[in-house]
């Protein structure tokens, strides 16, 4: 890379395929978007991959369309291979849906646009294989409504080549939207492409998705059986025609789908004029939401009359899941690769494979995951003291324990450092926490980190030894990526493996569910839960806070 022409300026966000930096483009005047691929160990004087990489980057290039991310600059020098694009500013549409999903007038018009941007793409040779709600960025457009732009198109083909890269870039993909076919390993088509845009418009109208956060399993029986709701159970007003259009995208059998980007755009009704908005009940943003559902559920069927209700808790359900972002991202055994070119504020998080093998003793799930420079739209998240067996706000300082952080029992020991970090107050942005009289409680316990490894130990006593365990644990990241096991006692034994917190946002609050089996706790009356910094994302400083802990 011409390093006298682009001046980096900051870093964006680090995915699995690399980081993305600010820069400025010394030619044009004018800022861009660098894209740095990891290389680890890579060999980057084969002119084998590197000629692969520079002649599909400038196909990429070639894409000249208003819906997607244009690609302006590609190479590989010593430190690797690096694309560069336009700098586009907006919000994710996993983002905005859960704040206003979109109408049918909108709906209709982003329908439109990325099935021009898929159509032109499939011509030119690229199949993008994994639309998500965080693939589609949106912008103002000047005379009104949005554009909406694939941020993301091409990585597939692109980070596969590059050698010494991580094993994972197998196909990382939400399962809500994936197409079914994809399931049993086959490759994605322009076929599939339209029945993942479908599901993306059912996403886009009603804010979130049913499937979300099911077993891998399960969503994969749901997508083949053809289980989706009809869109009548959460939204009503939506014309026939356009109902039965996205029905028809989503049909599991490939032969009724369109087959073709453009066949679908031919048959997508026409736009019909646009109806005055009429009021719609949503959570005012100074109240805190529902308490949040450990393991959401897709949607049962309602009769007609029940659909106000319904509709509501659907609501509930998706406007924690698409808050958190954590619409289930698994890894599936394919050859492609799907990250978006900005991971800012990724929607999806891929799934431990190596945890996923030991679910017969334990289990994590993230409940959420929040960019804390993004501000929370719930300000209040319940500790239901009222039947746990202990809980905890962590509060600063240590020394002041029994006080400030309001233990109820001998279950949560007083938290210690490990390695070098020190503890000291920080305030996690407006994060709070309601105990069962709704008393406002702010977390501030933040342990600042020097080196990789250092972090925080807490010990649990386990009292009910033959009694499985539900652990409910909140934390933040600051500037760095974090590292989470549940040891024995005396720590020398691994009862649940190593569980990674990654995301792409310098700081970021997460919530998880961590469950101990009978199984796993017959031998072990107590054990440590230690959760350790494993990168450091930037110059700034880094650490880790504790938030909450709920035993369960």
């Amino acid at each position: 890379m011409d390093e006298e022409r682009y001046e980096i300026n900051s870093l964006l966000g680090k995915g699995r395929t690399g980081g993305v930096y600010v820069a400025e483009d010394t030619e044009q005047k004018k800022s861009v978007a660098v894209r740095r691929f990891y290389s680890a160990g890579g060999n980057t004087s084969s002119t084998d991959w590197k000629e692969k990489f520079v002649a599909i980057a400038q196909n990429l290039s070639k894409l000249q369309s208003p819906n997607l991310l244009p690609v302006v600059d590609a190479g590989v020098d010593e430190d690797g291979a690096f694309l560069v694009a336009q700098l586009i500013e907006g919000q994710r549409l996993s983002e905005f849906v859960i704040k206003t999903p979109l109408d049918e007038h909108a709906a209709n018009q982003m329908a439109s646009q990325l099935l021009h941007a898929l159509a032109l793409s499939h011509e030119a040779g690229f199949i993008h294989g994994a639309l998500t709600a965080g693939s589609v960025m949106l912008t103002d457009r000047q005379h009104g409504g949005y554009r909406y732009i694939i941020m993301d198109m091409g990585l597939s083909r692109l980070a596969p080549l590059i050698p010494g890269a991580d094993s994972s870039y197998a196909m990382m993909a939400d399962p809500a939207l994936l197409a079914p076919e994809l399931f049993d390993g086959k490759p994605a088509t322009a076929v599939s492409d339209c029945y993942m845009l479908g599901h993306l418009v059912y996403l886009g109208l009603i804010g979130g998705h049913p499937f979300a956060l099911k077993s891998l399993d399960a969503v994969k029986e749901l997508h083949q059986s053809g289980a989706l709701p009809p869109l009548s159970d959460y939204k009503e007003g939506i014309s026939p025609a356009f109902i039965d259009w996205i029905e028809t995208l989503t049909n599991p059998d490939i032969a009724v789908r369109p087959q073709s980007a453009a066949a679908a755009l031919k048959t997508l009704p026409k736009l019909l004029p646009k109806k005055p908005a009429t009021p719609v009940e949503v959570f005012a943003t100074n109240k805190p939401p529902a308490p949040q559902p450990s393991i959401p559920t897709a949607p049962e069927r309602v009769a007609p009359q029940a659909k106000g209700k319904k509709k509501l808790i659907l609501t509930t359900t998706l406007l924690l899941l698409l808050i958190a972002g954590v619409s289930l991202a698994v890894i599936l055994p394919q050859g492609n690769d799907i990250e978006s070119y900005y991971p800012k504020t990724p929607d999806a998080k891929p799934v431990n494979e190596k945890l996923e093998s030991s679910t017969e003793h334990a289990n994590v799930i993230e409940l959420y995951s929040i960019p804390v420079s993004e501000g929370y739209s719930s300000i209040g998240r319940e500790v239901l003291d009222k039947g746990s067996l202990d809980w905890v706000i962590f509060r600063s300082p240590l020394n002041d324990w029994d006080n400030s952080s309001h233990p109820k029992s001998d279950f949560i020991k007083k938290p210690s450092l490990i390695g070098k970090a020190s503890d000291s107050e920080k305030l996690v942005g407006n994060l709070s926490f309601l105990d069962s009289k709704k008393t406002q409680i702010h977390p501030n316990l933040y342990a600042e980190s020097s080196d990789i490894g250092d972090g925080w130990r807490i010990k649990i006593l386990n009292e009910k030894a033959k009694s499985p365990l539900t652990l409910k644990l909140h934390f933040t990241t600051w500037n760095c990526d974090a590292k989470l096991r549940i040891l024995s006692a005396d720590g020398t034994v691994e009862l649940i493996p190593a569980y990674e917190y990654k995301r792409d946002s310098l700081n970021t609050s997460f919530g998880s569910i961590l469950t101990l089996t009978e199984e796993l706790l017959e031998d072990h009356k107590s054990f440590t839960l230690e959760f350790t910094t494993t990168e450091v994302k930037s110059e700034k400083p880094s650490g880790l806070s504790l938030n909450a802990l709920v035993v369960e």
